[in-house]
């Protein structure tokens, strides 16, 4: 069960985590302050950003970044993604969260980049039927016709759960191949899972 599928957090959160779930910046703050790693993880590779991010904290997000701007300066890049290769834009993306996601692209997180099933944060915003999400990704450079791994395009994956606004915006910017291509949906399960429970 990915975190984010999950009715509460995930395995091994830590206390920085759960602040960030639950929104609460003072807490957030204090445990920077004391000394909380900023991008600890749990057992599937979460970190509390990825936790801020899903439950549509700004501000949260926002502190978190600011905790990992010391080890920008460090050797080697800044562990940002989960343990599928899922960073803070797929979260946020995934939740339709326009704060968080217009702060992650001002920042320059990569709206083109996929996880380890190919999947990019649009992927998440068709799939999810948050049109604004997609149109902001559109904006900032993500591509719509890039398949993931299990050959679905951001048109297929609207199409399949009935995001018809979505869809229709996706096949405005898509060429004609594009369009007929994504005719064929390939592996997409409709939403059953609880995500809305938790991170809703």
């Amino acid at each position: 069960v990915r975190p984010e599928q999950a009715l509460g957090p995930g395995p091994s959160a830590t206390p920085l985590h759960l602040a960030a779930l639950a929104g609460n910046l003072a807490a957030v703050e204090s445990l920077l302050r004391a000394g909380a790693d900023p991008v600890a993880s749990d057992t599937l590779g979460a970190k509390p950003i990825h936790y801020a991010a899903r439950a549509g904290h700004r501000d949260v997000v926002e502190v978190l970044l600011a905790g990992v701007e010391p080890l920008l300066s460090r050797p080697g890049p800044v562990p940002f993604h989960d343990n599928v290769g899922d960073g803070p834009l797929h979260y946020a993306a995934r939740g339709g969260h326009r704060p968080v996601v217009e702060l992650l692209l001002a920042r320059g997180f990569d709206p083109r980049r996929s996880n380890d099933g190919y999947v990019t944060a649009l992927h998440e915003a068709a799939r999810h039927g948050h049109r604004t999400i997609v149109e902001l990704l559109l904006a900032a450079g993500a591509s719509a016709t890039e398949s993931d791994g299990m050959g679905n395009t951001p048109l297929s994956l609207a199409r399949a759960g009935g995001h018809e606004s979505v869809a229709r915006l996706l096949e405005s910017v898509l060429p004609e191949w594009a369009v007929l291509r994504s005719l064929d949906t390939v592996d997409f399960q409709p939403e059953t899972d609880p995500e809305a429970v938790w991170l809703a």
